[in-house]
């Protein structure tokens, strides 16, 4: 392997263990199945999250903070794209449960910059009624996306990918 291939390595194992903090269930991966059912992210009235806010950078702070807050407010199965380069690309979906999931601590965003080893920097696009927030490495090959939606007058995290080379 070259330097370029073992820094890409690198620095894919270093996201693994930094940011990506969620595992598949199944041995194998999954190819994208399009008849999957989502039965089982449809919430009832009585799972209906109670503290929600419109404004997405209020909603984003307590989200970023609040382990418990970002559980409430992400949609499960929560769909995960990972993107695989090589000889034959591909994107593998996942679809997560939440006890597939850890906390993600976007409160250091600010600072990913500053990072030694695979630095980014934080890119957020509206489309409609989604937000997507980026993580875009800074002379790496780092793209992670999360996308939240707001629905029902709260915003929640609905899917989240990693497309980095």
């Amino acid at each position: 392997m070259g330097q370029f291939e073992n820094l890409k390595v690198l620095a894919f194992a270093v996201l693994l263990l930094l940011l990506v903090k969620c595992r598949k269930t199944e041995a194998d991966p999954v190819k994208i199945n399009v008849t999957e059912d989502k039965a089982d992210s449809i919430m009832t009235p009585s799972e209906v999250v109670k503290d929600c806010d419109t404004n997405f950078d209020v909603f984003f702070k307590k989200f970023a903070a609040d382990s418990v807050f970002q559980n409430k407010h992400t949609k499960f199965p929560l769909k995960s794209i990972l993107y695989y380069s090589g000889e034959n690309p591909e994107f593998v979906t996942h679809y997560l449960a939440s006890k597939d999931c850890r906390y993600y601590d976007f409160r250091k965003d600010k600072d990913g910059y500053k990072l030694k080893d695979s630095p980014y920097k934080v890119v957020i696009e509206t489309e409609g009624d989604s937000i997507f927030y980026h993580w875009r490495g800074i002379g790496c090959g780092i793209n992670y996306e999360f996308k939240f939606a707001l629905t029902d007058g709260c915003w929640y995290m609905v899917e989240m990918g990693d497309y980095s080379d």
